[in-house]
């Protein structure tokens, strides 16, 4: 190329107002040969090219999701959410048995046993399954494994849950325990191995967001890379 051709192209590059310029969305192709005659024109003109580059001051917005042991106050507000709905299906049971069979004492006592077997079906067959928790883990993002984080089966489940009566004893010791031990665990964890996960969801914001693979700067947003080409 003669030196007259590189001031025409200077001169041309020179009249360009980047103001009026935008973003649009391009498809794969086109994006590759617009990136490629920016880098040619940023050759031409002694600047590096801005395409694939965020400009200073732009900040990223990186989700992130982390595994936690969960700590004693959360383990009891999402124990309290199970009970109560428990209890509440409980009582509609009782004022049913109390309304169809009135003065029936022999009725209302063997609301005590369903009773237990509901709340051996809820815990266990919820917490084994592949929600892993019950209705009040699940709302505050919690999940029971075992000691290598993998779900747990029915039968670890059952243990557990009867193992929270040796928990209940001597004052509730035994729940206590998961605000003191290493890994949050209460006595019924203990002996059945397994654990108490929280998922902690976060943003990290600022230049210093690690970079995502497959992603490049658009000239407006981060965006996914567009694959390679591929050679005909």
């Amino acid at each position: 190329m003669g030196g007259w051709e590189v001031i025409a192209h200077r001169q041309v590059l020179s009249r360009l107002q980047p103001s009026r310029t935008r973003a649009l969305p391009l498809a794969p192709p086109a994006h590759r040969r617009i990136r490629f005659v920016s880098e040619v024109a940023a050759t031409l003109i002694g600047q590096p090219s801005s395409i694939g580059q965020p400009p200073s001051g732009v900040l990223r917005h990186v989700a992130r999701t982390e595994i936690a042991y969960a700590g004693f106050w959360r383990r009891f507000v999402s124990f309290l959410i199970d009970a109560t709905l428990l209890v509440g299906v409980e009582v509609a049971m009782a004022r049913s048995i109390a309304v169809l069979t009135p003065n029936d004492f022999q009725a209302l006592a063997n609301v005590a046993p369903v009773s237990a077997a509901l709340w051996w079906a809820y815990f266990v067959v919820m917490e084994s399954s592949p929600a892993q928790g019950t209705l009040g883990k699940i709302s505050l993002s919690l999940r029971v494994t075992d000691t290598h984080g993998d779900p747990i089966t029915f039968r670890r489940a059952t243990f557990r849950h009867l193992f929270k009566i040796l928990s209940t004893l001597f004052l509730f010791t035994g729940w206590l325990m998961a605000a003191f031990t290493p890994r949050k665990q209460g006595l019924h964890d203990l002996l059945a191995g397994t654990l108490v996960l929280r998922e902690v969801r976060y943003l990290v914001i600022g230049p210093e967001a690690p970079f995502e693979p497959g992603e490049h700067w658009d000239g407006a947003r981060w965006v996914a890379s567009v694959p390679p080409l591929e050679k005909s």
